[in-house]
């Protein structure tokens, strides 16, 4: 099986030819990669990630996940995406009259991972994220914070082959989520942050790359 996740070729977004807003972004990801997209507001971080959970389509380029093309005009569809990533961002999926543990079990489920098996993995992600008291508390209850660690959870019980974070849109919680992808990349997820920088106290490894939008 190959490790490749995720491929962009010459992906460019934008009203016009002259000015696009993202211009040729080609990269590679395989599994256990991490890649930091940064850049100031308005660079195009948040239209990228639009672009890779298929809210946007790009004005040129070619996609593929998982060796499936993402834009053609027969591609691998939305939903079947978003059932196979972990996205992290400002607007958490999350059902918010069900429990913090229901929520974390939900994607494991869809997955079709064993009832009992997806019982222990949720418990133990909300256990690393530090919800083990509000396991059992509705979503609708909790803080936009901790519902953003409610899908933290979630990515670290799936294990997902691709993670996406926005941390823009997540400051408060930053060290914690980078911390704990950090960790899920050492498992063979891909994961990808975008963020206006890249925090100091992560170095630049082999498997921990960096493109800048500015």
């Amino acid at each position: 099986m190959s490790d490749e996740v995720l491929t962009l070729e010459n992906i460019s977004y934008g009203s016009t030819e002259a000015a696009p807003l993202i211009n040729r972004i080609s990269l590679r990801l395989c599994r256990g990669e991490v890649l930091w997209i940064v850049g100031p507001p308005g660079s195009g971080k948040t239209t990228l990630l639009e672009i890779l959970i298929k809210e946007k389509k790009p004005s040129s380029g070619k996609g593929y996940f998982l060796k499936q093309p993402l834009f053609r005009k027969i591609s691998l569809s939305r939903q079947r995406l978003r059932r196979q990533i972990s996205v992290i961002c400002q607007q958490d999926s999350l059902f918010p009259h069900r429990t913090v543990i229901e929520n974390v079990i939900l994607p494991m489920k869809i997955a079709g991972v064993d009832s009992q098996a997806s019982r222990l993995r949720a418990s133990e992600a909300i256990r690393q994220v530090g919800l083990v008291g509000k396991i059992q508390a509705q979503v609708a209850t909790l803080t936009p914070n901790e519902s953003r660690i409610v899908t933290l959870a979630q990515a670290l019980a799936k294990l997902p082959p691709l993670i996406l974070a926005d941390l823009n849109s997540c400051e408060f919680d930053q060290k914690v989520i980078v911390q704990h992808l950090l960790r899920a990349s050492t498992y063979g997820s891909a994961v990808i942050f975008f963020s206006r920088q890249r925090p100091q106290e992560v170095p630049l490894l082999r498997s921990n790359m960096e493109v800048s939008l500015a």
